[in-house]
């Protein structure tokens, strides 16, 4: 069976690349920015196998940092990711990490200032990584 998403609209990925095209004139110009978080359930085993009437029994490693939460900001182009350009956020506030916690807007905005602006090329030259 082929999972297709609900929300899939063919009209609004056709009218994105054309949108896109009017402006990238190469590849090489795109930069991509997304988020995702880790939790202490992201990289839990849900199931398991074994002979039949044979409970399954699955083997994890409980370390103290395996119920951190994280947030990765990240940022990718035609190479790959742009490692200057991610950042890992620890999402429970720390008084010695002032931009741990929830990324909000002003953390966000911050995270271009810092470490997405210095990797942008010149539009005007066609340099790489000019549209994020």
């Amino acid at each position: 069976a082929v999972l297709r998403a609900k929300q899939q609209d063919k009209q609004e990925q056709e009218n994105y690349l054309f949108r896109l095209q009017s402006f990238l004139l190469k590849p090489e110009m795109a930069l991509f920015i997304d988020e995702t978080h880790k939790s202490a359930n992201a990289s839990r085993r849900r199931r398991a196998w074994s002979k039949k009437g044979v409970q399954p029994v699955v083997e994890a490693a409980f370390e103290e940092d395996f119920r951190k939460r994280y947030t990765l900001i990240a940022a990718c182009d035609i190479d790959g990711f742009v490692e200057d350009a991610c950042k890992i956020v620890l999402r429970e506030p720390a008084a010695s990490d002032p931009e741990s916690g929830t990324v909000d807007t002003e953390k966000f905005v911050k995270y271009i200032e810092d470490c997405v602006v210095p990797v942008l090329g010149s539009y005007v030259e066609g340099e790489p990584r000019s549209v994020v």
